[in-house]
């Protein structure tokens, strides 16, 4: 017979869905009205909790990946119609961009290509950048006065016509 689960009180069940919900441990305590202690040991020993805040933040998990993937999906889309610009510059940006998340540059060296989560880390490290540096003032053909606080990966082909000097 298989493992089964202590079930779960009322409290116990809403201490799961705020936890998973991401509500602070004292507001937890307070709605509740439970001891810090009863938590953790809601938490740390009882198998219904835990196995119920183990498969719920599974659920995230995967919720998030597929959140993460419809999102390349859409990123792609919006470099094949960058590459549709009539401005040359953003053009040749964008097929840099695409080349170099493809891995055909490295293909070309036998190195294997990136890996789907190597390219939604160099994506999201370009998004933040952009947006960190004031929504992509950084990528204009403009030089900098200072160094952005946050600086993207290194695209070479991408912003090596904001390098001079």
């Amino acid at each position: 017979m298989g493992y089964i689960p202590k079930p779960l009180s009322e409290k116990q069940q809403l201490a799961v869905e705020l936890t998973l919900a991401g509500t602070l441990q004292e507001d937890i305590l307070a709605q509740l009205g439970i001891s810090r202690r009863t938590l953790s040991r809601w938490r740390n020993d009882h198998s219904g909790v835990m196995t119920a805040l183990k498969e719920g933040r599974a659920e995230q998990r995967q919720l998030h990946r597929d959140t993460i993937n419809s999102m390349v999906d859409r990123a792609v889309q919006v470099v094949v119609e960058t590459m549709n610009s009539p401005d040359e510059k953003l053009r040749f940006r964008a097929a840099a961009f695409a080349l170099k998340v493809s891995g055909a540059g490295q293909e070309m060296k036998g190195d294997p290509p990136p890996t789907r989560q190597d390219i939604m880390l160099e994506i999201l490290h370009e998004v933040c950048g952009e947006v960190w540096n004031g929504g992509g003032a950084h990528l204009k053909d403009t030089k900098q006065e200072t160094e952005p606080a946050y600086k993207p990966l290194d695209f070479p082909l991408l912003d090596g016509e904001n390098k001079s000097g």
